[in-house]
């Protein structure tokens, strides 16, 4: 019904349906304006709406050119703005402005030393926060004038009531910010609302001329009292209409009734301020063709006509809402690209451009990026999904500028330890090592160097100051780059130093340019970090900026924007400063950066053909064939309440006006009713790594008990049934690739579409061949069937039959699998050592024992190894150091006899009796081969002297060779057997070994030796598990390749019966 209009007074039309009530407005528009040349004006919240709303008016008038669509709030503060007669892009009220005032006068005013703000100020030093403290008062003095003008008004009455102790201090600070100099000639928001308002209620007032004849008002959302009075106002002046979709003054609808809460308020707002309602009924049902009505049909009819229906049988094959419960949110984007194959699977006429993905959560964003990514040239195939063009059209979504955020990363490293992780990730970063020309290998590379180079943390000594470890040099990043560049000229061997810079080993001629660039980049960033140490004009800031970002970074030949981008940041952060703002700290700086980070904003991608993927909000009130809502998980719809301390209206909300959560629930009713033939959901139903089950959120659970009453199924089943599918962890569980037409209800059917997925749940099912099918509690290298091993070229190199015997896992996984499982040494480290174990104090002491058996002193040794930056700093390190020389001294003294001669090094080949070649490097001094190490004289050591020792008698090249191994404290000889019996012996190890490389062998090295050296012959399996030094010597030898081949059982390894060789 349409209810009559009285001149003067403002109109609202509503209507159920979206689309209808474009029509309508596009009726009213139908008649052309006197003149041509008079503006035509739509308010229009977001990008999506305007887009839509545009091409529907075009398509119902024709041609719709002219029409300005910004939205409500802007417009109506351009027009606050001129009646106050002030110039937008001077104003000093704006927010970022308003900050700069609200800090200087923090900073120059002793009036706040007493109040939170003072102690908070104090709380940062003498040189910090003001900045962002203002930004963030200002925010709050925004939003009071937009939702409670009349409580600023009385403080500027000086009218404090009401407020209460901990936030007295903004009153005075209002009207501080009302009197002072550069602002007080400037209507402030409030006062401005009061003079357009005044302006209007006279006639031939002077916005009239500014204001069109018809002002519309499309989807506004809520609106606050201030807006209502300007729109009143205007219909004195003007035609005004607002059009509301979705809104009814009464609905018994229980989704209504839970959900339409931001609608209702704004509808009862304008009625109560006179207006005129219009409705725009729908004439006949949601659908032409009741006989195929669906359960989404039937819904949207049970909501506009604001009264729920009466249950009816559930069609098995309706597919028009689906629920999706899943494992996590990667998951969620992988069962959306299988639903969205088959919904264009069964409708050729269905398009992309038909499908709306609305996300909930703004981190499914870059998981439906990754899903939906089209398929490489170079890999074609994959899933058919990755050819449905898709646009993520959400206004938050901004093109990333990768300068600015390199240029945050920069600044804020001199602020922390500046650790090598740090270091590393800058170096990495795309436009640093497009400047520096750094390829991958380079940056590897340059990885190895800082890690050899022993930095840890912080840029220098003057850096780590500020952390108390002003005296404290070793592992910073000076120190390693005098280690690399001293490397550059000369070699480690000899232990000599430059200063205090031990030349790092093994930098080669084709390391220069990669140590040029990191030297580069740590001087630059130093200089950097101590420009940053002061405060400073913006001005001033704006060249550092500048000079940082052109010495350090090249943006890519496609992304020149982003250099233009950054210099009008730093441009408008230099120009924004009033003239008495505080200098700027870096916290300052980085806060105001911090919304440019966000990049800029991309054109409007919706309607653009393809397929649609945007936050809930922006397609609120567009349909679409297809809603896809996902990302909603416990806590997601509605956003958790997040109040602030220092703004009153969180505190001591209006009664009656909606809030976020309000909004976040209208916006999912809005997308309901914007679904026109298909509703998908999709959350996270299940942990993915406990499989513990998990709620949706709560508007998810609210849909479902309006459904139950709709939905009639056999036996009383509950509508979970047909409308909830359950996926799998995997994609490629063998439950995801059923036949739909098997399953009893279509909308809960799993249904995949990705053919390597697919290929793989055919082959998890599939027979395992083979004649073995052991169970899985046999270890694992009893199950293994691989194909015997073979030497290649039959030569058979005397250091890996060694390590297949010292370490039969390990060696096994690394020359048959390809891989070990060890810990990876080289990480990078941001911890200075504060100590050493048992295995970093032998690595000290071998270090240093080597290079004094090359013929270092052992004082340039011991003073090499603590300029390396292993070693803790100071005494702790000292002290090390001085055990090191005292066992170092020992073991020297102790095989100084042997060492009479010279080292050389023997080239031998050893032929076997089954035609293979024993390949072998022995050094000897003389006619014995003398091992000294640092430790102890351990089985490795034995092992590895012996073959050494059979290799040289199986050659004959020495006569009746001995071994004599020296270590701390022990000193071991061997003598080797005759030539024959050293053939003879080698032949057979070269057998084990080779069995070991086709089939794991099953007792590692020290377990072995304890095994023969302390337990007596016939002892049974089942009680050597009680043997302590064998037990122990299994902890020694168990690491995880063992484990992952033959478990971490000792008793369960000596009870088992050995397999056959």
């Amino acid at each position: 019904m349409t209810n009559p209009t009285p001149s003067g007074r403002l109109i609202v039309h509503v209507a159920a349906d979206v689309e209808l009530l474009a029509d309508a407005l596009a009726a009213t528009m139908a008649q052309p304006p006197a003149d041509v040349f008079d503006p035509l004006l739509v308010t229009c919240e977001g990008p999506g709406t305007q887009r839509w709303l545009a091409h529907r008016l075009t398509r119902t008038l024709g041609i719709s050119a002219g029409i300005a669509m910004p939205p409500l709030a802007s417009w109506l503060h351009q027009l606050t703005g001129r009646a106050a007669g002030v110039d937008q892009q001077t104003d000093p009220w704006r927010l970022g402005p308003l900050g700069w005032h609200v800090a200087a006068l923090l900073e120059q005013d002793e009036r706040w030393a007493g109040t939170p703000l003072g102690a908070w100020r104090a709380a940062q030093g003498p040189a910090g926060g003001t900045v962002w403290l203002g930004r963030h008062v200002a925010e709050v003095f925004h939003d009071y004038a937009r939702r409670r003008p009349a409580l600023l008004r009385a403080w500027s009455l000086g009218d404090d009531s009401g407020v209460p102790d901990e936030l007295a201090w903004q009153p005075p600070l209002w009207r501080a910010l009302l009197a002072r100099p550069g602002i007080r000639t400037v209507p402030d928001p409030v006062t401005r609302v009061g003079l357009a308002l005044d302006d209007l209620e006279t006639p031939g007032g002077a916005l009239e001329a500014d204001v069109p004849a018809t002002v519309n008002v499309w989807a506004p959302g809520w609106l606050t009292e201030t807006d209502v009075r300007l729109l009143d106002a205007l219909s004195r002046r003007r035609r005004v209409a607002v059009w509301l979709p979705g809104a009814a003054e009464q609905s018994a609808h229980p989704l209504s009734l839970s959900l339409d809460r931001e609608s209702e308020a704004t509808l009862a707002a304008l009625l109560e301020a006179g207006a005129a309602l219009t409705t725009h009924p729908r004439l006949g049902p949601v659908t032409a063709a009741p006989a195929r009505v669906t359960l989404l049909d039937r819904l949207r009819d049970d909501l506009d006509r604001g009264e729920p229906g009466p249950g009816a049988p559930f069609d098995p094959g309706d597919t028009s809402i689906s629920l999706h419960a899943c494992h996590g949110r990667d998951r969620q984007a992988e069962v959306l690209r299988d639903v969205l194959c088959g919904l264009l699977d069964d409708d050729p006429t269905l398009q992309p451009r038909d499908v709306l993905v609305a996300c909930a959560d703004p981190a499914m964003m870059p998981l439906l990026e990754a899903a939906f990514a089209g398929a490489a040239p170079e890999r074609p195939g994959g899933h058919p999904a990755r050819s449905i063009p898709v646009r993520f059209a959400d206004p938050d979504r901004r093109e990333h500028n990768e300068l600015l955020t390199c240029l945050v990363d920069a600044l804020s490293m001199g602020r922390g330890r500046a650790g090598a992780t740090e270091l590393e990730a800058f170096l990495g970063a795309d436009p640093v090592a497009r400047q520096f020309g750094l390829d991958e290998d380079d940056l590897t590379r340059a990885h190895d160097l800082i890690t050899a180079a022993g930095v840890r943390w912080g840029m220098n000594a003057a850096h780590r100051d500020r952390f108390g470890l002003g005296g404290v040099g070793a592992n910073t990043w000076l120190s390693g780059l005098n280690r690399m560049l001293v490397g550059i000229a000369m070699t480690e061997e000899g232990s000599h130093a430059v200063r205090s810079g031990l030349p790092l080993d093994d930098v080669g001629s084709s390391d220069i340019e990669v140590v040029g660039a990191v030297a580069e980049v740590m001087a630059r960033l130093i200089r950097l970090a101590r420009a940053a140490e002061l405060p400073h004009p913006a001005s001033e800031w704006g060249e550092i900026c500048r000079e940082a970002i052109g010495q350090l970074m090249a943006p890519a030949p496609d992304r020149g924007w982003q250099l233009d981008h950054a210099w009008g940041v730093l441009a408008e952060v230099a120009e924004g400063a009033s003239a008495d703002a505080p200098d700027l700290t870096l916290d300052d700086l980085l806060e105001l950066l911090d919304e440019a980070l966000r990049g800029r904003l991309p054109r409007s991608a919706f309607r653009s053909g393809a397929m649609t993927v945007c936050s809930l909000t922006p397609a609120r009130h567009v349909p679409f064939r297809v809603v896809c809502l996902v990302g909603l998980d416990d806590g997601t719809v509605p956003r958790p309440e997040r109040a602030d301390g220092d703004n009153l209206l969180d505190l001591a909300p209006d009664p009656g006006a909606p809030g976020p959560r309000h909004r976040d629930r209208q916006v999912f009713l809005d997308l309901i009713r914007a679904a026109r033939q298909h509703l998908v959901l999709t959350w996270t139903g299940a942990d993915p790594h406990t499989g513990e089950s998990r709620p949706p959120t709560v508007v998810v659970s609210e849909l479902l008990d309006t459904l139950r009453p709709m939905v009639q199924l056999p036996d009383a089943r509950p509508v979970e049934d047909a409308l909830l599918a359950r996926h799998p962890l995997q994609p490629y569980a063998p439950l995801s690739f059923g036949d739909p037409a098997d399953a009893p209800f279509r909308a809960s059917a799993l249904s995949g579409f990705d053919a390597a997925a697919a290929a793989g749940a055919a082959a998890s099912v599939a027979a395992v061949p083979g004649p073995r099918r052991l169970p899985e509690d046999v270890p694992l290298a009893r199950r293994l069937e691989v194909p015997p091993w073979s030497w290649d070229g039959g030569v058979v190199p005397l250091p890996d039959v060694v390590d297949v015997l010292a370490h039969p896992a390990r060696g096994f996984l690394r020359r048959r699998a390809g891989f070990t499982i060890w810990h990876d040494e080289d990480l990078p480290a941001d911890a200075v050592p504060l100590g050493l174990d048992g295995l970093g104090v032998w690595g000290a002491g071998s270090r240093v024992l080597e290079a004094t058996l090359r013929g270092d002193g052992l004082d340039e040794a011991l003073r090499a190894e603590f300029l390396r930056g292993t070693l803790p700093p100071g005494a702790a390190g000292t002290g090390i150091l001085d055990r090191v020389r005292h066992t170092v001294e020992q073991v020297l003294r102790e095989s100084s006899a042997l060492r009479a001669e010279a080292p050389s090094t023997r080239h031998l080949r050893v032929p076997l009796p089954d035609g293979l070649m024993l390949s072998a490097d022995v050094t000897t001094r003389g006619s014995a081969l003398v091992q000294v190490s640092y430790g102890r004289v351990r089985a490795r050591h034995r092992l590895t002297a012996w073959f050494d020792l059979l290799a040289l008698a199986a050659s004959g090249t020495v006569e009746r060779p001995r071994a004599h191994l020296v270590g701390r404290g022990d000193l071991v000889s061997m003598d080797a057997p005759e030539p024959d019996v050293a053939r003879f012996l080698l032949d057979r190890w070269v057998r084990v070994a080779t069995i070991g490389l086709s089939t794991p062998l099953p007792l590692p090295l020290k377990t072995g030796v304890a095994l023969a050296a302390g337990v007596r012959p016939g002892t049974r399996g089942a009680e050597l598990w009680g043997h302590r030094a064998l037990r122990q010597a299994w902890d020694e030898d168990r690491d995880e390749n063992w484990e992952l081949l033959w478990g971490s059982d000792l008793q369960s390894l000596v009870t088992t019966p050995r397999p056959r060789y």
